[in-house]
């Protein structure tokens, strides 16, 4: 391992929920803060935020990475 490599963030893909969490939320909701945060939370704090704040002029854009090999990416 490289000396800077220790730094490098997780890519929150490695984070996806399974089939099994997908299917049922309280599976989902049950993971560590850190897998729930990186990987499915982030849509509910962008609308919290835009819940509390009506009169800005903020938009959500939504962006999916396309995945060819998932297994590249989480290793």
């Amino acid at each position: 391992m490289a000396e800077n490599d220790q730094n490098m963030p997780e890519p929150a893909l490695k984070y996806m929920r399974t089939p099994e969490e997908s299917r049922d939320v309280l599976l989902s909701w049950l993971r560590e803060d850190m897998v729930f945060f990186a990987a499915g939370a982030c849509h509910i704090l962008a609308h919290m935020f835009l819940l509390h704040n009506p009169n800005e002029d903020f938009d959500l854009i939504y962006t999916k990475p396309v995945i060819n090999n998932l297994a590249t990416i989480c290793t």
